[in-house]
């Protein structure tokens, strides 16, 4: 009897010949030596390896070695990079992360930022600390806030801030104005914390706040985090939205990074382990999410769960 995962792939490869892109792409990582698709872009997350612990550091420079491997044009990193932020830890990181022979663009995460440790007290006292630890990793690993386009797609990364649920002001106008300036349709927000805030640094139980009346002023289609360690590639049936969580990229068996193949308006999203070949989590078409995530927005605002905003 076949499985899932084999009857999934091969729906998915009838489906993309049926596109006419005729490809054997993406369907092993380990067999892509031709490039049939638009690109290829890497999710990763979570490496957040102690200072001390060779073994962990070892294991973030076989997760790079693997992105390496797949021969992306862009690589995502949502956060927790670091296990403490340090300045020590965050110029290593950078060190190794400099090794992505593509373009890398990070995300901060709880990790990186925003934990505050009684050694951390001492070496700061009186200075905002999550201040100093946005700096090392603006300094050594990437820029905290960022936009950058791909082929149809627009990436966004918006670095969390203490709370979640609620986006503070100046950062929702930021990714308003970043999203309506951009060109490409397809609008994916990265950052750390998933899309509910009872796992985001807060932790508020079912009270969104004004976050996903952001996502939707901004035209977001696609949500990309990391944070829970748990893999997943699916559409919010609530939001219409699609939701890639790449897990972990060196944490017990489930190490491995996310990776996507984008064919126009259609990706086919991959799990690749460290020691086992890829397999597809699914097909999704960026155009249907499009029209479901609007289509939502305007139910939404008829029976007044939310304002229309312009």
């Amino acid at each position: 009897m076949l499985s899932s995962i084999h009857i999934r792939s091969f729906l998915i490869v009838l489906a993309t010949f049926a596109m006419g892109a005729g490809v054997r792409a993406g369907l092993s990582a380990d067999e892509s030596s031709g490039k049939q698709y638009d690109f290829r872009m890497v999710q990763m997350s979570d490496t957040q390896p102690p200072l001390g612990q060779e073994g962990q550091w070892a294991l973030v420079e076989e997760a790079v070695s693997l992105v390496n491997s797949l021969k992306p044009d862009i690589v995502l990193v949502a956060g927790d990079v670091t296990d403490n932020g340090t300045e020590v830890e965050c110029k290593r990181m950078g060190e190794i992360l400099s090794r992505i022979r593509a373009p890398m663009y990070a995300v901060a995460g709880n990790h990186d930022t925003l934990q505050v440790t009684e050694a951390d007290e001492q070496a700061f006292p009186g200075e905002d600390i999550r201040a100093v630890k946005r700096g090392y990793f603006e300094k050594y690993i990437s820029n905290m806030t960022w936009p950058v386009e791909l082929g149809e797609l627009q990436f966004v990364g918006l670095e969390p801030g203490a709370t979640w649920s609620n986006i503070p002001a100046d950062r929702r106008e930021w990714l308003l104005e970043t999203c309506r300036a951009g060109s490409a349709p397809y609008k994916f927000l990265v950052t750390h914390f998933p899309p509910n805030p009872a796992e985001g640094p807060e932790r508020r139980g079912p009270d969104r706040g004004n976050l996903y009346e952001a996502l939707d002023d901004a035209g977001v289609v696609g949500y990309m985090h990391g944070h829970t360690h748990r893999l997943e590639a699916a559409q919010d049936p609530e939001t219409g939205r699609l939701v890639f969580n790449s897990c972990s990229a060196v944490f017990r068996d489930t190490r491995g990074v996310m990776y996507y193949d984008v064919y126009g308006d259609r990706i086919v999203c991959f799990w690749k382990p460290v020691e086992s070949k890829a397999r597809v989590l699914g097909m999704f078409d960026l155009k249907q999410a499009l029209a479901d995530v609007s289509s939502r927005r305007e139910a939404a605002v008829e029976v007044g769960v939310v304002d229309k905003t312009d």
